[in-house]
């Protein structure tokens, strides 16, 4: 019998001190505001969804082949922002430059894993750190505070050396992710 997970392919984030003081700040907001935990913090290329285990050597496959000739770099975590620009917003994030690798990586991945009957994404690769969620309308207000005050922040340089298959377990204190692969950058 075949068993499946809730997968995504993703790059995971080291905390740098401005992102765990933003973190810290955003953890401060109050109820109705989620934010992410810190050491799960990661740049989604591809939401998979509920996977097949069996589909793993084909999905390492196109990663492998969207990591092809892509030798290790380095982004910049810069500025925060939201989604939607209009409040009430449902996602605060700090973005990214220098982030056009991970546009290609993103783009090959979506093409390859369509051909293994993975459903492609409305909308195109905006790449982002989410660092937390609104789950009240009511805390959309500091949220937005939050976000003018860290809109022009610096949060550092961030590594890229692999993306990685993971796994998502929801629980009741939130999601737990556990890698799959790992594919290094070469």
């Amino acid at each position: 019998m075949n068993t499946t997970f809730r997968a995504f392919i993703a790059v995971d984030v080291e905390p740098q001190p401005n992102l765990t003081k933003f973190h810290h700040d955003l953890m401060n907001v109050g109820p109705g505001l989620k934010p992410v935990d810190l050491g799960a913090v990661h740049i989604t290329l591809k939401f998979l969804g509920d996977t097949d285990e069996t589909l793993i050597p084909q999905i390492e496959v196109v990663m492998r082949r969207a990591v092809l000739g892509l030798p290790p770099f380095s982004l910049r975590l810069t500025n925060a922002g939201s989604f939607p620009r209009r409040p009430p917003i449902r996602v605060v994030w700090v973005g990214l430059k220098g982030a056009e690798p991970l546009a290609q990586m993103a783009l090959i991945l979506e093409e390859g894993l369509a051909n293994i009957g993975f459903a492609k994404e409305d909308r195109p690769f905006s790449p982002h750190l989410t660092m937390a969620r609104v789950k009240d309308p009511k805390a959309s207000f500091a949220s937005e505070k939050m976000v003018e005050r860290y809109k022009d922040q610096e949060f550092g340089e961030q590594a890229i050396s692999s993306i990685k298959l993971k796994k998502s377990v929801l629980s009741r204190s939130g999601p737990e992710y556990t890698t799959v692969l790992e594919v290094p950058l070469h």
